[in-house]
């Protein structure tokens, strides 16, 4: 692909140097330098405009504002801040006539936007100028209003849950599952017609034997975003547990139409993983380059990293393993953020079980990370609440923890009464915490609180009752 510059990027500023020629256009002739130069001037006094520090022949020296938006570093606001900035253009007149995913950048949470060798006052692109030519964008106008649906498209993909549905037997037809999805408020991002001839992959795909006509023929899949996910309980063949209901909920009104089993639809995130990898199909799974960038894209949600964070965010070694433990208020938003893939296929949480372990991707190692949430019973759920409830920001970390109250009694509850025994690490801790007897302390605290020792959900975490 050609381009009109070429951009060097530092720390705190970018050199681009636009080019004379762009295939058979004349850069110089269309004047795109001397147009930006312009451009950014009058748009000096807004923040989201790179800044001019120096120009030399066909240089410019500017502020650094960031790197292209994606699905990973896309603002949860990102439409809002890009209505903003198209607010802005137009209170001074200004088109920009070329944005692409490219000319929208992010630093830190907030939205900039760059490139204007293609702007124009209105419909003057000299501005009014003698010395800008008045010659017309060569290659097509864009529409700064799809700005909008670029923001869009990454904020869905990174905030919201992808998830499929399968209409075995094409009885539905295309433009009736379409309308269904959409009358949903999901979003249809893609459709595949597909034939598959490994009289294994339906046993495979649903993890038990499956002998009917499923995968005998061909099928169609659509692959859906639900960019505002709810999970609440729903009886299901698997029995009551957790599932997106509006994903749940389309099943159910699809399956009226065709009876039978014909239709699939996945009911949780990990489902739609699982579902992707049988069928051969990829998912874009977020892989974070370091502890420092997991934490800075979940800095919104009301999370807790219980223990073992002071090594963060470079040492998160526990115990000869990689290992986080986390508290939050909603085990599937937190998993949809951090992008989790359960560790256990046996006793999982997604299919109705008590197994919350998930490994996540930080700089190409797979990280285990416990997400206990609130009513999990893993402490008494007024303890859950009030440790996210009083928390505090570690800005050093770049994380959210306890405040020492919770930080200490939850390290010595869960010594205690999660533990066969206490373990040399955690002995060590009390000693440097100045904790003389942990079980007269945790006990005296959990009376004075009204806070009850409760049998955790997760069966895989001892519960010791001697306190």
């Amino acid at each position: 692909m050609a381009y009109t510059s070429t951009v060097d990027i530092q720390d705190f500023e970018v050199r681009k140097t636009v080019h004379t020629t762009l295939g058979k256009i004349d850069l110089v002739e269309h004047s795109c330098f001397d147009r930006e130069v312009h451009c950014l001037n009058l748009l000096k006094d807004f923040d989201w405009a790179p800044k001019i520090i120096v120009l030399n022949e066909r240089t410019i020296v500017m502020t650094n504002v960031g790197v292209p938006i994606s699905n990973t570093n896309a603002p949860v606001d990102a439409c809002e801040q890009i209505e903003k900035i198209l607010s802005d253009l137009k209170s001074i007149g200004v088109k920009h006539n070329d944005i692409k995913k490219e000319e929208i950048l992010v630093k830190n949470d907030k939205i900039h936007l760059c490139d204007f060798g293609w702007s124009s006052l209105g419909d003057d692109f000299s501005f009014g100028k003698d010395t800008i030519s008045s010659k017309e964008k060569p290659h097509g106008i864009i529409d700064d209003r799809k700005a909008i649906s670029i923001c869009e498209s990454f904020v869905n993909q990174r905030y919201g849950e992808q998830h499929l549905v399968i209409d075995w037997s094409r009885r539905l037809g295309n433009e009736k599952v379409k309308s269904m999805i959409e009358e949903s408020g999901l979003i249809l991002t893609e459709k595949h017609a597909l034939k598959y001839n490994d009289p294994t992959i339906a046993s495979r795909f649903y993890g038990v034997r499956v002998s009917d006509e499923r995968f005998k023929s061909s099928l169609d899949l659509y692959l859906v975003i639900d960019p505002n996910p709810v999970y609440a309980e729903r009886k299901t063949t698997k029995g009551l547990r957790q599932v997106n209901t509006t994903m749940f909920d389309l099943k159910k009104r699809m399956r009226k139409l065709v009876p039978g089993y014909r239709i699939h639809a996945t009911d949780n995130i990990q489902e739609t993983k699982d579902n992707l990898r049988v069928l051969g199909l990829k998912y874009k799974n977020k892989k974070f380059k370091s502890v420092s960038e997991l934490f800075e894209s979940i800095k919104s949600l009301k999370y807790v990293v219980m223990r073992n964070f002071e090594g963060f965010p470079d040492k998160i070694q526990i115990d000869e393993h990689l290992d986080i433990d986390i508290l939050c208020e909603d085990y599937y938003e937190f998993k949809r953020a951090v992008d989790g893939d359960s560790a256990r296929k046996n006793f999982r949480y997604e299919d109705g079980g008590y197994r919350i372990l998930n490994w996540v991707s930080i700089a190409g190692k797979k990280v285990m990370m416990d997400i206990r949430f609130v009513g999990d019973d893993y402490y008494d759920k007024r303890f859950e609440k009030d440790m996210l409830s009083t928390r505090i920001f570690d800005a050093d970390r770049g994380i959210w923890i306890p405040n020492e109250e919770y930080h200490k009694n939850g390290l010595i509850y869960h010594a205690l009464i999660h533990k066969d025994e206490v373990s040399d690490t955690y002995a060590k801790r009390f000693k440097e915490m100045s904790i003389g007897d942990p079980k007269a302390e945790l006990k005296c605290w959990m009376e004075d609180k009204k806070y009850s020792f409760v049998r955790p959900k997760d069966k895989s975490v001892k519960f010791n009752t001697y306190v």
